[in-house]
């Protein structure tokens, strides 16, 4: 067999990095694509036709149309620094190629204990991405690469969303590889890669792992144990969020008893839980069932402070959003209700939302809000009195 044949994949790699980490990268893109060694054909740099030229760099990753970068490290990465490999990366944007991410095992071991530790960490380090910082050893070229970069449709603006892009796709996908290959659906990196799915905004997926993840995680610890309770607080918010208001409804419902068992109905923790519970009524068109939930919100809430189980300054910014959510709800309660009760729950919200705007030391989103409330109450209760 030949070892030299037509190059199916455009290798973008740091020449900084070793042999060795490149060789077991490329090893395990084959593994993990299923690709035969012998028929599957790498341009590499510095080992094909050296390619020196911007332009001429564009065509061949064009030609090929289908990108693998071999990344050094998942959050401190050298070879997203450097200027012709970014050009590269901007080149595969533009043709609309394919693009894959591998690492070596080592860097994936890494990158998945940083997911099971904290998943935000991955975030910021995605977030720190910045074209405008590539570097290289040779003299003019950085300077050379970004102004090309900076004359293309986008910019650096574009170059940068797309390698932030696709690393978000690829940190998902190695994250949910992980946690198949380990099956454990109760252990915390489960927990995490579904939050990071959530984070990136694919409910789907999050809300089929959080499926798997609350059974799991009672049957190891107990329907009402602190992580089961928090998984199903997190299922309930991705249906929420889906529109499922009746299975986010009996879910929310689930979490709020099992903490009214272990904390009691006035933790903080219950009344949060609670308030999403109305919340979601009230999106489903339980007005009534909403109102009294977020009452339920309020008194929970104030006895709080007055117990001293909550700090002066967090109960009141808790029920501060809490009579914000309540006044709104019997507004949106009034619509159905005769011209003189109307008028009378239109009043109560009116007094609550009169309070909150004299109210210091709150959130200054509350406080407008509150504000735009209190003016849409005072005319809706303008033309009632019009009426009569």
């Amino acid at each position: 067999r030949s070892d030299v044949g037509e190059a199916m994949v455009f290798v973008s790699w740091a020449l900084s990095t070793c042999m060795h980490s490149l060789v077991a990268a490329l090893r395990r893109y084959l593994d993990n694509r299923g690709l035969d060694p012998a028929t599957t054909f790498f341009w590499v740099r510095d080992f094909c036709e050296p390619v020196a030229e911007a332009a001429r760099v564009g065509e061949v990753v064009r030609h090929i149309s289908d990108t693998l970068l071999c990344l050094d490290s998942w959050d401190n990465s050298i070879t997203l620094k450097r200027a012709w490999v970014v050009w590269q990366l901007y080149h595969t944007a533009d043709a609309g190629a394919e693009l894959d991410i591998v690492m070596n095992e080592d860097q994936d071991e890494r990158f998945v204990n940083a997911v099971e530790e904290d998943y935000a960490v991955v975030q910021e380090a995605l977030e720190a991405i910045d074209v405008r910082n590539i570097t290289s050893p040779e003299e003019g070229i950085a300077d050379m690469i970004l102004n090309e970069i900076n004359k293309m449709p986008g910019g650096f603006k574009r170059a940068n969303a797309f390698i932030v892009q696709r690393l978000e796709a690829w940190v998902v996908s190695a994250a949910q590889r992980a946690v198949a290959e380990r099956g454990d659906m109760a252990g915390q990196l489960a927990f995490n890669v579904a939050g990071l799915l959530e984070a990136q905004g694919d409910l789907s997926a999050a809300r089929a792992l959080w499926e798997q993840i609350v059974p799991a995680r009672a049957e190891k610890d107990g329907d009402t144990h602190e992580l089961t309770l928090a998984a199903k607080g997190n299922y309930a918010i991705v249906m929420h969020s889906q529109g499922d208001w009746e299975g986010a409804r009996d879910m929310y419902r689930l979490v709020v008893e099992g903490k009214t068992a272990v904390r009691g109905p006035h933790h903080p923790s219950t009344l949060r839980s609670r308030s999403n519970l109305a919340s979601v009524k009230y999106c489903s068109g339980d007005i009534s069932g909403a109102v009294d939930e977020f009452r339920a919100v309020v008194e929970g809430f104030d006895l709080s402070e007055k117990s001293g189980a909550v700090d002066v300054h967090t109960a009141r910014r808790r029920s501060s959003v809490a009579r914000l959510d309540l006044a709104n709800a019997i507004v949106g309660e009034s619509e159905g209700l005769q011209q003189e009760d109307a008028a009378l729950a239109l009043d109560e919200a009116r007094a609550l939302y009169e309070a909150l705007t004299e109210l210091d030391g709150q959130e200054e989103e509350t406080q407008e809000a509150a504000q735009r409330g209190l003016e849409q109450c005072q005319l809706a209760l303008a033309s009632y009195r019009d009426k009569d």
